[in-house]
């Protein structure tokens, strides 16, 4: 991405996109996301591929009084893709966007070292404790030797 770029795509985020963080259902943790929804359909496009992700929509949306509104077109970045996004553009955010980056920013660094199942501090490169990686293998274990029956296409457990 050239500077030319960075400098659009941190103006379009400035007004019309989100910063947070999201938590997956099954663990502790919670990751950096980076929302951008709005009406004009080529501006989210634009968006998405410089991106490389995928353009959303169109979404229907109408008021409590059953007025119609335009069609919304959005984009969703998750994760890590997220969080080196938020730190390209932080330089170029306002003062309320650059707090609330860096706040998600200093979440997301600290979650890193975290068990995803337990929230227990961790070593590097590790996403399981000892505790929950022994949980984890015996149930890997008893599923990879449980018995299968065949039902149709589909294989299932007893």
């Amino acid at each position: 991405m050239s500077i030319k770029e960075i400098a659009w795509l941190a103006g379009l985020l400035e007004g019309e996109g989100c910063f947070g963080t999201i938590k997956h259902t099954e663990y502790i943790k919670k990751y950096p996301i980076v929302r951008l929804a709005m009406t004009d359909r080529d501006i989210v496009e634009k968006a998405a591929n410089l991106l490389k992700v995928n353009l959303l929509g169109p979404y229907k949306r109408q008021s409590q009084n059953g007025e119609i509104w335009k069609s919304c077109w959005a984009m969703n970045i998750c994760g890590n893709r997220a969080a080196g996004i938020m730190m390209t553009v932080l330089p170029l955010m306002g003062e309320r966007r650059s707090l609330k980056i860096r706040e998600i920013l200093s979440l997301w660094a600290d979650d890193r070292r975290r068990c995803v199942k337990c929230g227990l501090l961790v070593g590097p490169k590790k996403y399981r404790c000892n505790e929950c990686r022994i949980i984890y293998r015996r149930e890997y274990n008893k599923a990879l030797h449980s018995p299968m029956v065949k039902s149709g296409r589909k294989r299932k457990r007893l």
